[in-house]
Formats: structure tokens, C-alpha cells, sequence
């Protein structure tokens, strides 16, 4: 049976469900931006709900901000604060392989991302007009790789075919936030599943992740009761662990390993006997 026998190291990984009917995606990657850059303001998620500090999206037109007001250079003081904002806004680098290089998803995923407080958004075309050199740039040059969802086994798929995941783990490794957002979240942990026939449950097996994330999840599956997460658990030995995140949630995971929920708390499932129960 495989070993989860793996420690994250370097970066915080941010593991979001998303999904269609979630509902607080800009406030859950407010928070992963935050944590890149404490000094940038965007909305922020207290209380259960979206509050606004300043918006980004003010602060890039020009409007006042009282704190940085000064008399007779209002204007210029305005200015200056927005090309200070501008510059420690992330960047973020966009992986649309499970969705095979979408533009519509990605063009709707940029808003969402700007909207919590990214600065540039840029795609890196990995399923078609693949460029190594380019696409190592703009990943390089950003701040935070967002691999967004769709199918997993397809995004795992192009990674390899492109020779990127070597890449990805130097990224990570030397510091790089990595956040993925639905099939992305579970593109970032250690295994998945691949059915040789998609109409036959028989043939599945498991798919290697990236692995930067030392765990096992599933996202927004709740109106299924979980039951891939449930079958993947199948895979492995007693006592492993697997979480369900639902679809207003993320996970947080520490170099240490530490695991904190953001949002909504997931449900957590462990093997025992022949038997994957909540605990």
C-alpha cells in the first residue's frame, strides 16, 4: 500500500473547494494573497462573512484615503499610495491544465483573483503553444502559482507531458506559494484516481499529485456525501486520514504540517477496519 509518510517544508499551501456554489471564493483568496504580503489590503473574511477594508480595486482608481492624506499634495499623495499598492500587489501566476487551457474559466477566474487583491494575473499556456522558456518565466516572476479545476487527472496529465512537475517542486521548494482552487486543490496533494474506463468502477487506481500538500482531499462533495473521497481512502492502510472540504472552505497547511480551515470546517474521514468513518 503507498505511504503518506511525506512532510511539506517550505511554503504554506492554500487548498480551496470553490465550486459553483460557493459563495465566499474572493474572501477565502483575500486571505492567501494576505498571507504572501501583509501589507496589502483587501477584502478580508472575519466573522463569517466578506468585510471591505479598503478595496483594491479604489485604491488602483485613486480614491482618497484619509491616512495618507496631506495638505496641498492630496492629489500627488494619492497617486503615490496607488503605485505603492500596484507594486506590492502578488503577482500570480494562472495553471489551467485541468480545464485544458480554458480562456473563458481563466478570463473569469482573473476577475475573481483581482478582485481579492491580485496585481498582474498571468496565464501560462501549458496545453497548447507550450513555450519551456516563457512559461518558466512568468512562474519564476510571480509571486503565487493558482492552479485552477476541472479534472484532475487531465491537469496532472499536462504537467507531466510538459516535463513541469520537477519544475513546480523547485518552485515550491524555494518558497513559492502554490494555492489551488477545486480539481487545482486536489492537484496540490499526494494522490488521486484514474479510471482506465470512466463507465467501469473496476478499473480505478491511483493517480500520483504533486505531492506538496502531505494529505488526501476532496472538494465541495458534500451533495455526494463524499463518496470518492471514501473510495480513494479504499486505496489505503488503517488510521489514514482524508478530508472533505466543502464548498465555502480551504485548508491552510503549514511547512510544519499543521492543518487550519478557513471558512467553513471540513469534514474529517478516517480508515477503520473495513469501514471510512467521520471523526
Amino acid at each position: 500500500m503507498p505511504s503518506l509518510d511525506y512532510k511539506s517544508k517550505y511554503a504554506d499551501i492554500f487548498l480551496i473547494a470553490g465550486g459553483p456554489q460557493s459563495k465566499n471564493r474572493i474572501a477565502i483568496l483575500a486571505e492567501v494573497l494576505k498571507s504572501r504580503n501583509t501589507n496589502l489590503q483587501s477584502k478580508v473574511y472575519r466573522g463569517g462573512k466578506e468585510e471591505a477594508t479598503q478595496a483594491y480595486s479604489n485604491i488602483r482608481r485613486g480614491t482618497d484615503d484619509p491616512g495618507m492624506r496631506r495638505a496641498g499634495s492630496a492629489n500627488k499623495g494619492r497617486r503615490m499610495n496607488a503605485n505603492w499598492y500596484k507594486k506590492k500587489a502578488p503577482c500570480v501566476a494562472y495553471i489551467g491544465t485541468a480545464s485544458s487551457d480554458n480562456k473563458e474559466f481563466f478570463l473569469m477566474l482573473k476577475q475573481i483573483l483581482m478582485a481579492a487583491g491580485a496585481g498582474n494575473v498571468t496565464f501560462v499556456p501549458i496545453v497548447r503553444r507550450f513555450d519551456p522558456d516563457k512559461a518558466r518565466d512568468i512562474l519564476l516572476a510571480s509571486d503565487v502559482v493558482f492552479i485552477s479545476g476541472g479534472d484532475v487527472d487531465l491537469g496532472m496529465k499536462y504537467l507531466r507531458k510538459r516535463n513541469l512537475i520537477s519544475f513546480f517542486r523547485e518552485l515550491y521548494e524555494g518558497g513559492k506559494l502554490f494555492c489551488g482552487i477545486s480539481a487545482g486543490a486536489i492537484m496540490l496533494c499526494r494522490y488521486w484516481m484514474h479510471w482506465r474506463d470512466p463507465d467501469d468502477d473496476s478499473t480505478v487506481e491511483l493517480l500520483d499529485c504533486l505531492g506538496f500538500a502531505p494529505l488526501l482531499c476532496d472538494v465541495h462533495d458534500e451533495e455526494d456525501n463524499w463518496m470518492e473521497m471514501k473510495r480513494l481512502l479504499g486505496f489505503f492502510p488503517q488510521g489514514t486520514v482524508g478530508y472533505g472540504i466543502p464548498a465555502e472552505g480551504a485548508l491552510r497547511v503549514a511547512p510544519d504540517g499543521k492543518i487550519t480551515a478557513i471558512g467553513s470546517a471540513p469534514v474529517r474521514f478516517i480508515k477503520k477496519g473495513s469501514n471510512i468513518i467521520i471523526v
